[in-house]
């Protein structure tokens, strides 16, 4: 099925806005300090069930972490981020911002299969995400300053 070409560019809209909110998120001066922190990635990065390393040149850095730990050390902590963060934002947007578009993506998601799978895969992630335990993670993050645990995804 070829979607309409108005539902493609409405759709690579909203991407880039869950993208533009996403990298807030994980590019602010800290993070990977919170990530290391709140997360098992050290355990993980020493378990012996990967091909190729964790990190590709062995930096301490979000940019040299590969995909699979990434969302391993997430899904560990109950918080999904990955599955998840800024789409909601990019939904909302449309919903409160312009109603044309939301019946738009009302027709996206009834009749076209890639983006109600996009729809229903975050949905899934959200069910699995655990905010409670998630949030005990969090307290394991030594810097006061830092505000990035799930009560800020609220």
């Amino acid at each position: 099925l070829d979607p309409d070409p108005a539902w493609t560019e409405l759709c690579e809209q909203m991407s880039a806005r869950s993208r533009e909110v996403y990298r807030d998120l994980v590019d602010q001066p800290g993070f990977i300090d919170y990530f290391s922190q709140t997360t098992p990635i050290e355990d993980i990065e020493n378990l012996p069930i990967a091909s190729r390393p964790s990190r590709r040149r062995g930096e301490r850095s979000l940019a040299d972490l590969r995909a699979i730990p990434w969302v391993f050390a997430w899904t560990q902590s109950r918080c999904m981020i990955p599955a998840w963060y800024g789409l909601g934002t990019a939904l909302t947007e449309i919903k409160y911002d312009d109603r044309r578009h939301w019946r738009t993506v009302c027709d996206m998601y009834r009749d076209w299969p890639f983006f109600q799978a996009t729809i229903d895969n975050a949905t899934l992630a959200l069910a699995k995400a655990d905010m409670v335990i998630a949030q005990r993670y969090s307290e394991l993050c030594d810097d006061t300053d830092v505000d990035r645990g799930p009560q800020s995804f609220d």
